[in-house]
């Protein structure tokens, strides 16, 4: 429920691509990834506040990526190279990460 939330989130409040990825082995996904400023970001989402996202951080080490978001029922919080941001505020996301 909270990923199809998060989808109607971005499709109405933004202008986004939204897109999906597995690993080829299938043991990891991301819910969604989107570009932005020509960055690539992974959406990781997350319906309590377990924050563990073994998924995203699976993706960081493969792809380098600079820029990953983690959204679920926590505060704001960024923390190494994921930022946090609670489900209420994903509508926000372009001008949270500018």
């Amino acid at each position: 429920m909270a990923e199809q939330y998060v989808l109607c989130q971005l499709k109405q409040c933004t202008d986004l691509e939204i897109f999906y990825w597995s690993s080829d082995t299938g043991t990891s996904e991301i819910d969604f990834i989107t570009r932005i400023d020509d960055k690539n970001v992974p959406i990781e989402v997350k319906a309590s506040t377990n924050l563990q996202a073994k998924s995203l951080k699976t993706f960081i080490q493969k792809y380098n990526s600079k820029i990953n978001i983690r959204t679920s029922m926590s505060n704001f919080k960024e923390e190494e190279n994921i930022i946090n941001v609670p489900l209420y505020s994903i509508g926000n996301i372009k001008s949270i990460i500018k």
